[in-house]
């Protein structure tokens, strides 16, 4: 047997996020690999069915999955040529594809103005979304079409330097996070509609469903970061009553 040698690493395929449809009758996973060229790693989804499994994208840079039902995936990307232009202005987006196990490319589902961290299927045409934002722009997913441009204009003005008035500004993995907070959104479809939840000044601790309510964390944070303790609240999906 030979002994590993470094460029080995380089075909090693990385397997992760392995998930049941809702009936667990298939179940889809992540295969990374190494991108030596580029120094990255790539990632498609792949299908486990009955013994046999098949790659199901050839982007690379497919994850962050969901099953729809049991048919459908839904998976997060910047495929058309708007979203590649949005995304290199560093306009605030998150689309999604969906994709359909019984035949066809996957075709685009929904976007939202903002940076999604995590998303939960409620039906077809319901979502929780927790999104990220800047504290000076809380409202920026309902802004108009001339306060994004003006957003943007502003932001490349000055892209050159970054002010720091937060602790800590950065996070390792997540890069520069000074000024960021979490908005827990509900997201419907036909016509989308985008409800936040969650308060302005508020940042997220963290959500979950059980039964017909979401249970959702928050917490102010104060001109110098201090910190409040964290508010529970609970929201009921079905009638739209909130309690704490």
């Amino acid at each position: 047997m030979q002994p590993i040698q470094q460029k080995d690493i380089l075909t090693y395929k990385y397997l992760s996020d392995p998930r049941y449809n809702p009936s667990r009758t298939r179940a889809a996973f992540v295969v990374s690999t190494a991108n030596e060229a580029e120094n990255s790693y790539e990632s498609r989804l792949w299908l486990y069915e009955n013994g046999p499994v098949k790659q199901l994208t050839d982007l690379g840079k497919e994850r962050g999955y969901l099953w729809l039902d049991d048919d459908r995936l839904i998976f997060p990307a910047v495929r058309s040529a708007a979203e590649k232009k949005r995304a290199e202005a560093k306009e605030p987006f998150t689309s999604y594809y969906v994709l359909d196990l019984k035949g066809g490319e996957a075709l685009p589902f929904f976007t939202v103005p903002f940076a999604v961290s995590e998303l939960k299927v409620l039906d077809e045409k319901r979502f929780l979304v927790e999104g990220t934002f800047h504290k000076d722009h809380p409202d920026f997913f309902a802004a108009d079409e001339e306060t994004r441009k003006q957003f943007l204009k502003e932001k490349e003005e000055n892209k050159d330097y970054e002010v720091f008035d937060e602790l800590p500004f950065w996070h390792n993995g997540a890069g520069v996070i000074n000024g960021q907070r979490r908005r827990l959104f509900l997201v419907t479809l036909d016509p989308l509609t985008i409800t936040p939840l969650s308060g302005p000044k508020e940042d997220m601790g963290g959500f979950t469903v059980l039964h017909d309510e979401v249970f959702y964390a928050v917490q102010e944070r104060g001109p110098k970061m201090l910190l409040k303790e964290f508010t529970l609240r609970a929201r009921n999906l079905e009638t739209g009553e909130d309690r704490e």
